[in-house]
């Protein structure tokens, strides 16, 4: 069985939800748009809703809106799932 907790916002007249479905994963429809941090997210349209979802933490996360426009959905989910921090060579290593 799957667990679903869901927070709205708004703003501005525009209403954005947010899912998490915990309980392994759920099919994510749609084909991958963007992969920030490696992290495949999808895209699908559902009448003139636009839905996106991805994997964190083990948990399937969907974010929807009528109102919203797409880019600024999918500039949330990138800057949710940011790249992972890259690291120097150490300096101990050389020489």
């Amino acid at each position: 069985t799957h667990s679903v907790a869901t927070a709205f916002f708004s703003r501005g007249g525009r209403l954005l939800a947010v899912s998490v479905i915990s309980g392994g994963p759920v099919s994510e429809p749609g084909p991958v748009v963007i992969t920030p941090g490696g992290v495949p997210v999808h895209k699908t349209v559902i009448d003139t809703r636009t839905v996106l979802s991805w994997r964190r933490g083990g948990h399937t996360m969907v974010m929807s809106s009528i109102a919203v426009p797409t880019l600024w959905m999918i500039n949330l989910v990138t800057a949710l799932n940011p790249a992972p921090p890259t690291h120097a060579p150490s300096s101990a290593a050389a020489g």
